[in-house]
């Protein structure tokens, strides 16, 4: 009822009161500015660069830099910490204020993450710097995988180890669970994944063909622009359709959960549900 409440209010303040002469284009409207400004499952306000509507021009505008300059040893260093610094601000922004990750596990993930970026980066174009041009373009993807499959885990350790709340088909709380919070944290990570691979894996392929019928030759310029552009679109056009893929809530069959876990739940509730329900994300206490 309270998050009702508070949604009613901020829909007010967007297009005025609903029970008024408000039309149903003004409530889609604000609808779709209230998802693109609050996280809908903790109901807190985004930073901006964590807000759905940044998602892809800075993904365009990291990316499409991460794959121009990827033989270039500054620009490889300063690209895979942006790339780094905006999902931390997503991480952040996706974060319900009464999770158990803190700042602290944040930065430390952030650390993590960024730090394995750019070793995993510095490292593949030391080894395949003399490579084919389509083999060296996907130093970017290398480092976005293995910056992802470290940040994501360091980051909600404490998680894994304390468990995340799991829930029935009816929302009610049941417990907490470190199975479960070991699923959400593989999903979490293959979402992401799903999510950053497809751009930085196409993209060299497109440009190899541009090589090769000379028009980076004849405008070495759009180089950068055509990156962005690429990345751009495809994250604009298919990133709904790869997380949904995915969704936001993740199940497991009850017989899953820890043993004592299990007769707990038995013995509270008089009930044996079939499956239990948990957030892919960092999850609420």
């Amino acid at each position: 009822m309270r998050k009702l409440l508070s949604l009613r209010t901020k829909i007010t303040a967007i297009c005025g009161d609903p029970m008024n002469d408000v039309s149903v284009s003004q409530l889609w409207n604000a609808k779709y500015i209230y998802e693109s400004t609050y996280d809908t499952y903790s109901d807190d306000k985004a930073i901006l660069l964590g807000r759905p509507a940044a998602f892809v021009p800075m993904t365009a505008i990291i990316g499409g830099a991460m794959l121009t300059y990827h033989q270039r040893i500054l620009p490889i260093i300063l690209c895979q910490w942006a790339y780094q610094t905006f999902q931390l601000a997503i991480r952040y922004a996706e974060r319900p204020h009464s999770s158990v990750v803190t700042d602290s596990d944040l930065l430390t993930g952030y650390a993590a993450g960024t730090v394995g970026a750019i070793s995993t980066a510095l490292l593949y174009h030391k080894i395949f710097k003399c490579s084919a041009p389509i083999i060296a373009r996907m130093g970017p993807l290398a480092a976005v995988i293995v910056g992802t499959c470290i940040s994501i885990p360091v980051t909600r350790y404490r998680e894994l180890d304390e468990g995340i709340p799991i829930y029935d088909e009816k929302e009610r709380k049941l417990g907490y669970s470190t199975k479960a919070a070991q699923h959400s944290v593989l999903m979490d990570v293959s979402r992401q994944l799903l999510v950053q691979i497809p751009p930085l894996l196409l993209a060299p392929f497109y440009m190899e063909y541009l090589d090769e019928r000379g028009t980076l030759c004849r405008y070495p310029y759009m180089n950068l622009p055509n990156q962005m552009l690429f990345v751009g679109l495809f994250t604009a056009l298919f990133t709904p359709f790869l997380r949904a893929l995915i969704p936001e809530k993740g199940s497991m069959s009850f017989t899953s959960l820890q043993e004592d876990l299990q007769d707990c739940i038995v013995r509270r509730t008089g009930v044996c549900p079939l499956k239990v329900f948990y957030r892919l994300s960092m999850s609420p206490t």
